[in-house]
């Protein structure tokens, strides 16, 4: 019967599981980066946002991040960042008005960001999560708006629109 190494008794388990969990950890940075490229193109589209009545969600493929939420639920958000320059270049995510007409804005303290500046090395990526907590300041059926801005890199910003269902997640005891 062979076992966990296939067979071979002198694999280390754990130095096999090192070696599949760093594969699957790079593997997700390249998913994650790749992801970001797909939102970052189309984000563009977002510029006809500003046609859209007030109040009107996006519509699928717009190049919007489009997510429900329940009052009292937190969102998180990853997506990626990275310095195609030749030069270590700082940089700082922020969380803007998204400057459309659709609903409110997304109250500015309700956004953080991990990690919040950071300093990327030629051709270095990092995936930076953005938490947004659905407070009792959003209205339900209400949509708020904000956009992701990475500072100090030539990247049009990330609209983000936050649709507040029914409902409401229950807190753990």
């Amino acid at each position: 019967m062979t076992g966990y190494g296939g067979g071979r008794r002198d694999a280390d388990p754990v130095a096999q599981l090192r070696s599949l969990v760093a594969a699957t950890v790079a593997g997700h940075l390249r998913l994650a980066s790749r992801l970001s490229g797909l939102i970052w193109e189309p984000v563009l589209d977002g510029l006809a946002a500003a046609a859209r009545p007030p109040g009107t969600p996006a519509p699928a493929g717009s190049g919007v991040v489009r997510l429900e939420a329940h009052r009292g639920e937190v969102l998180t958000i990853p997506f990626a960042v990275e310095n195609r320059h030749d030069h270590p270049v700082d940089v700082t995510v922020v969380a803007e008005a998204s400057g459309t007409a659709v609903g409110k804005s997304v109250p500015p303290d309700a956004v953080s960001f991990d990690p919040v500046a950071v300093t990327l090395r030629p051709g270095g990526h990092v995936v930076v999560r953005a938490t947004v907590h659905v407070t009792d300041r959003f209205a339900v059926g209400e949509v708020y708006s904000t956009a992701f801005q990475v500072r100090n890199m030539p990247a049009l910003p990330v609209p983000v629109e936050i649709v507040v269902v029914p409902g409401r997640v229950s807190s753990p005891p």
